[in-house]
């Protein structure tokens, strides 16, 4: 067979993949106008891996896994675009680790607004001027991004998914000399993972901490001495070198971000759930709390602990928890709680992160 009868074959093929696709779009949308009828979020996640899950068991070759499951989640994406135009609040200036997550798990074929802080992002979901917020929750080196657990403690936003995303550091610069460099700016998260390279490479260098990665990035540009530690993916906005790459300390260094949404998520499978919990200063008050989970058979995750902003020595504390909100185990918990005087507020469940 000549190669202008495959080519053919193809031209054929790719033809009814996209009659199919404009008939999947167009359910799509009527799903959308259904799902703005009963004020139910748009971004469904768990349906998303659900379909994942069947393409995946589908898959006879010779495309791999990863490879099928990245056409569909473009497909995804451009179908959740026609639904509700995607407007997606991040940490900015474009450049950021936050615009590339976004970027990564949405395409790029949705608006962007770049906001100056964290705090800034939920109040755009809450104020409803985006559709989702985009915010880093847990770094597996340095851990809890405080800044994303306060802001929680004060939002109405709910929290829809979370996603994680490999992070690579680079040092960058307008010069081609490390030698040259004086001073390296970047958000303190990105120094904090590369504290050893720093110690090493540039013992004597002013580290100065900014609002984000992009942000020491657009500095950099402006300063001829002067380096910013940030991702590969801010050179799209920024004329800067790579003077050094993958300089963070440990190398399988992620990051884990949550989508906020203004709206409740659907229910859904493989869950988790988040809440916060204010405890009253008193003895065992702790020891109470944990021993109701553990009565109810409620496996806890994560707790990390953080100081209310209007009592002085006493906090709230941000739990992660295994399951979905409206499970028996985690109502009777709840219940539990309410029983005995603690105040807590349920931020959402959603799918878990793969």
């Amino acid at each position: 067979m000549n190669i202008k009868k495959l080519r053919n074959d193809i031209d054929n093929i790719d033809e009814q993949i996209q009659v199919l696709l404009s008939k999947r779009a167009q359910i799509a949308l009527k799903i959308g106008k259904r799902k703005e009828y009963q004020n139910i979020d748009f971004y469904n996640p768990s349906r998303e891996k659900e379909i994942l899950e069947m393409v995946k068991n589908r898959n006879t070759g010779p495309l791999a896994n990863g490879d099928l499951c990245d056409i569909f989640k473009k497909i995804f994406t451009a179908c959740l675009s026609i639904q509700n135009h995607l407007n997606i609040a991040i940490l900015g200036p474009l450049g950021s680790f936050s615009h590339e997550a976004v970027m990564t798990k949405f395409g790029r074929n949705i608006k962007l607004t770049p906001c100056n802080s964290i705090k800034d992002v939920f109040e755009c979901v809450e104020k409803n001027k985006v559709s989702y917020g985009f915010v880093p929750i847990e770094n597996s080196i340095e851990g809890i991004v405080n800044q994303t657990i306060d802001a929680l403690s004060m939002t109405t936003a709910k929290i829809s998914d979370e996603f994680i995303m490999r992070i690579n550091q680079y040092l960058l610069s307008s010069c081609l000399d490390i030698q040259q460099i004086t001073q390296v700016y970047s958000h303190p998260q990105a120094f904090a993972q590369c504290q050893e390279w720093l110690k090493k490479h540039l013992p004597n260098a002013a580290l100065i901490p900014v609002s984000s990665t992009s942000r020491a990035a657009m500095l950099a540009e402006k300063e001829a001495t002067t380096a910013a530690i940030a991702s590969k993916f801010t050179l799209e906005y920024h004329k800067l070198n790579i003077l050094a790459e993958h300089i963070e300390d440990v190398a399988d260094n992620s990051t884990r971000f949550l989508i906020i949404s203004s709206r409740e998520n659907e229910n859904s499978k493989n869950n988790k759930t988040c809440t916060l919990v204010w405890l009253q200063n008193k003895p065992g008050t702790l020891s109470t709390l944990l021993n109701h989970f553990a009565n109810n058979h409620v496996n806890l995750t994560l707790i990390e602990s953080r100081p209310c902003k209007h009592k002085i020595w006493e906090y709230f504390f941000f739990l992660e928890i295994d399951g979905n909100k409206n499970e028996l185990k985690l109502k009777k918990t709840f219940k539990a709680l309410e029983q005995n005087k603690f105040t807590y507020k349920i931020l959402g469940s959603f799918s878990k992160a793969v």
